[in-house]
């Protein structure tokens, strides 16, 4: 068997009955998260995690759970890399490449990589 199943039956073991005063450490420790293709499981990730808006928040505390991997960034609840983050304008993303008319500043603005508003 491969490694990930082995895992998960020994998951299924340890969250039997005769396990059950040690359900929290089981969870905790040894059984984690499935996470959605595209993101990894911490046990200890830093909170908030970042995101294509912020990519260093303030840390305010850890939590276990599904994450971008490290280098990726949370867009639209995908992880990509920074080159792929979308702009910000007004409410609105664009993707990279677009063109964002400003009648009311008589400007037009380009969206270019990393979510960079030209």
């Amino acid at each position: 068997t491969d490694g990930h199943a082995a895992a998960a039956t020994i998951c299924d073991a340890l969250k039997g009955a005769p396990f059950s005063s040690c359900h929290s450490i089981v969870d905790y420790y040894y059984c984690p998260y499935e996470c959605p293709e595209g993101f990894t499981y911490k046990a200890a990730a830093a909170i908030p995690s970042p995101t294509c808006l912020i990519k260093t928040p303030e840390q305010e505390g850890t939590v276990r759970g599904c994450f971008c991997p490290s280098g990726k960034y949370l867009q639209d609840g995908v992880c990509v890399v920074s080159s792929e983050c979308k702009c910000l304008y007004e409410g609105s993303f664009y993707d990279n490449g677009a063109t964002i008319e400003k009648p009311s500043e008589c400007e037009t603005c380009f969206c270019g990589n990393a979510g960079v508003l030209t």
